[in-house]
This record gives C-alpha cells, sequence and structure tokens, in this order.
C-alpha cells in the first residue's frame, strides 16, 4: 500500500489572472522515514498546476552540513510533472528534502520534510 503525504508549506501568488499555486503530492519517502546506511531512496510523487508549470526543483540536502547531494532543476511546460529522483543516504545523517513548483503566472508551491540514515 502506497500512503500519500501531500505537502504544501508555502506558497505565494502574483496579482491578477492564474491565482492557483502547483499541487506538489509526494508519495515516497515519509517524513522523518528511517532507512538504513547505503540504501537508496527514491523521492517519488508528483506536481501538478491547473494551467501549466513553468519551473521544478528537487533538492536533497545533508541537514548538518547544508551540503547537497541532489539539485535537479527543470524548466517545464506541463501540466503534471513525476517526480522520481534518487539519492543514497549514509547512517548517522539527517537529510532536507524540498521540492518546489512555479507556474507560468509565477505562483508557487513548496514541500519539505527530512529523512535519516540509520
Amino acid at each position: 500500500m502506497i500512503v500519500a503525504a501531500a505537502i504544501c508549506l508555502a506558497a505565494c501568488k502574483k496579482d491578477g489572472g492564474d491565482g492557483e499555486r502547483p499541487f506538489i503530492e509526494i508519495t515516497s519517502p515519509l517524513p522523518n522515514e528511517q532507512f538504513n546506511g547505503g540504501e537508496t531512496v527514491n523521492v517519488s510523487g508528483s506536481i501538478s498546476d491547473n494551467d501549466e508549470l513553468r519551473e521544478v526543483h528537487v533538492i536533497v540536502t545533508n541537514k548538518s552540513t547544508g551540503a547537497e547531494l541532489v539539485h535537479l532543476h527543470q524548466h517545464v511546460n506541463v501540466s503534471l510533472y513525476p517526480i522520481n529522483q534518487l539519492f543514497m543516504v549514509q547512517a548517522g545523517v539527517t537529510y532536507t528534502i524540498r521540492v518546489e513548483a512555479y507556474d507560468d503566472a509565477g505562483n508557487h508551491a513548496e514541500a519539505q520534510f527530512d529523512v535519516r540514515g540509520k
């Protein structure tokens, strides 16, 4: 059974026209999920918009050092974008996963949570 965690933590919009922000749905991993050191984590889910997405980011950072492990930055022109990004965890390290999306009207959505290597 796949558990969906829809997380929209921050949003802003421009005045006039489309005021609806993109919707970010992360299906894996779950917030605060723990993984064995050396295990590969798949950040998966989708980003959708009522009109068209312009830009998406998937960023994975080491929470202690701030070092980026992954920074996917895509310019897209679609209403639905699948998220599928892999990274490997180290034992004892906490990672922050952040997904950001912008649509053509300038609306912004962001989802952020931590996972940990054990």
